[in-house]
């Protein structure tokens, strides 16, 4: 996904990388929003259901599973 950000990335797919990488990624309980949650994160992403989803979005999910890592690795020091 950092490599081509624009290659047309679902909502299947972020779903399967949240669930890889230890983040609750949730479904729309009225809307088109789905939500990605960090435990060792304050706050939340939301990405709206749209095929494909834009590159904002894939660059944002990203950057939170990048200091989900970080926020991880303090944590367990």
């Amino acid at each position: 996904m950092v490599s081509n950000p624009a290659a047309g990335w679902t909502v299947d797919d972020f779903a399967k990388l949240c669930a890889e990488q230890g983040l609750e990624w949730s479904p729309p309980t009225r809307g088109s929003h789905y939500k990605a949650v960090s435990r060792h994160l304050a706050g939340h992403l939301t990405v709206p259901y749209n095929r494909p989803i834009k590159v904002i979005y894939v660059k944002r999910l990203c950057s939170m599973i990048v200091a989900h890592q970080a926020a991880q690795e303090r944590e367990a020091k």
